[in-house]
């Protein structure tokens, strides 16, 4: 997906700043799914 970015120091900051908070929830979501899966199979256990 391209974005249209202007080349500004602003906005290699906050480009910067939304990459990092998506690296961020996808690793939530990730322990998210790791800890649900580890729960359901103690069930199953």
């Amino acid at each position: 997906m391209a974005l249209d970015i202007k080349p500004t120091r602003s906005e290699l900051i906050n480009l910067k700043r939304r990459i990092k908070q998506t690296q961020n929830g996808y690793n939530l979501l990730k322990m998210k799914r790791d800890g649900l899966f580890h729960e359901f199979r103690t069930l199953l256990s």
